[in-house]
């Protein structure tokens, strides 16, 4: 008996996960620097939206995107903060969430920042601070079996003088920050080059001598990693004014974004991460094929063609919607015109996603397929990245064309 095989094709792109290529053109520098290139995102629960749109667009957007890298990229790590964002996460998207402690347990996947969700550090009294911490520790704990170890706190407007003695008294080690260097006067006037900050990173003590290994210039969060990261005129800059010429870099999204877009030449961020959730979906029409015991192969649009049709039994095309609700025309639509007239009588399924109207596109492209003599067993449409239901209906889609 032949084995059943799936093909799943996504229009999808690969990309680098923060490794730094040289450029031939450039010449390393003489010295030795060193750059901790941190990922992280930092998420206001309310800013110039309300608590729906983060709990239903930005939490799932940097809960699925970085799921995505990490399942993709070995040396990706991530840092996330907020115990009141991790609880939205289960009760909102329990699915990816229960996949969070793999990554957890490996080390790739930092709960930073200790607290409930970032809070003023100026106003509110010693006790508040030091709650809000053990409320966040207290979750963290309790989900996931760890504790941070860090006070990360990019968005806030100045940090007190006591700030060390009551992270170490919570038993912190680290603090982060970019805040800083948005002020509009060098406090620092004479300083060489940290004219807003007292230091780019080292020891902060406070009143009573504890201390914290504190980090403040540390660039905008929602930066990208640059491809030339090994040899970057700003990271050297930033090295060579850092004791033993050493600074910290946040990159990542911001508010946004989930993860950065490095690696991605020659593509706008739309194309890049419509192509994410068009694999993150493939992903899951995989899973549900193999629930059904049969195999199914992962492969990028432009490695398929005619030629390797025979090798299969069954179809699942997958394609974001670009423009104006068309199919993805520069890698997918060359390829499935190709192979379209070949499909005659075949059982195919399909899928994709889209960021606005109504997801017209997917309705035109079973008709084509339809009229073109294919057999569609069914199609699964996501609204940006899948959550839940939509997770759910991929894999339902897998096995129903695995049947």
């Amino acid at each position: 008996m032949k084995l059943f095989r799936l093909f799943v094709v996504a229009c999808i792109l690969t990309f680098c996960a923060g490794r730094a290529a040289a450029q031939e053109q450039e010449t390393p520098a003489p010295k030795t620097y060193k750059i901790y290139a941190v990922c992280d995102a930092h998420l206001d629960t309310q800013w110039n939206w309300d608590l729906t749109h983060t709990i239903r667009e930005y939490i799932p957007r940097i809960l699925f995107q970085n799921l995505w890298m990490l399942e993709r990229y070995p040396d990706y790590k991530f840092n996330f903060e907020g115990g009141i964002i991790y609880r939205w996460m289960k009760e909102y998207y329990p699915l990816h969430y229960a996949r969070l402690q793999k990554y957890i347990d490996e080390g790739r996947w930092h709960i930073s920042g200790a607290s409930w969700n970032a809070n003023d550090p100026n106003m509110p009294s010693a006790e508040s601070f030091i709650r809000n911490i053990l409320q966040g520790q207290e979750l963290y704990k309790r989900e996931f079996g760890v504790r941070s170890t860090d006070i990360f706190l990019p968005d806030c407007f100045g940090f007190g003088y006591t700030l060390p003695s009551l992270a170490a008294h919570c038993g912190l080690i680290g603090f982060s920050t970019q805040k800083l260097s948005w002020r509009k006067h060098d406090f620092f006037p004479d300083a060489p080059y940290h004219k807003k900050n007292p230091f780019s990173w080292g020891v902060w003590y406070g009143i009573d001598g504890q201390s914290l290994m504190a980090a403040f210039d540390t660039g905008g969060y929602t930066a990208e990693l640059p491809a030339d990261a090994g040899y970057n005129k700003d990271f050297i800059r930033r090295a060579s004014n850092g004791f033993d010429n050493t600074a910290m870099r946040y990159y990542s999204g911001g508010h946004l974004h989930g993860t950065t877009n490095c690696g991605d030449k020659g593509n706008s961020g739309t194309v890049t991460t419509a192509r994410r959730m068009a694999e993150a979906m493939a992903d899951l029409v995989a899973q549900g094929v193999r629930t059904k015991g049969s195999d199914a192969d992962l492969i990028n649009a432009t490695d398929f063609g005619p030629e390797r049709l025979d090798e299969y039994d069954a179809y699942a095309f997958g394609c974001p919607a670009m423009g104006d609700e068309e199919l993805e025309d520069t890698e997918f639509l060359p390829m499935y015109d190709a192979v379209e007239p070949l499909l005659e009588g075949k059982r195919v399924a399909l899928f994709g996603s889209y960021d606005w109207n109504d997801g017209e596109w997917m309705e035109l492209w079973e008709q084509r397929a339809e009229d073109a003599g294919l057999v569609v067993v069914d199609s699964v449409i996501a609204k940006d990245y899948p959550d839940d239901d939509a997770s759910a209906d991929c894999m339902r889609l897998g096995s129903l064309i695995a049947q």
